[in-house]
């Protein structure tokens, strides 16, 4: 039985790499024998739209998950 790894990316306005992020870190399941990768996926609102990108992502793949957090600890 394979055991799981669970990548948290925490983003804010990554529109433009979350994609490419996502295929890499993926893609390190080939190094980890007997590991499964999974990645969540966590979007603290970004206004560039990165949490529809992240969920498109999420429904074409099994292996992302996504979820919404509030805005972090910078936000005053």
């Amino acid at each position: 039985m394979a055991k799981k790894v669970v990548v948290v990316l925490p983003t804010y306005n990554e529109k433009n790499n979350i994609e490419k992020t996502v295929v890499q870190v993926l893609e390190q399941e080939k190094n980890l024998p007997g590991w499964n990768v999974e990645i969540l996926i966590a979007d603290s609102s970004s206004p560039d739209k990165t949490g529809e990108i992240a969920k498109k992502l999420a429904s074409k793949n099994s292996k992302v998950h996504f979820i919404t957090v509030g805005k972090g600890l910078g936000v005053g």
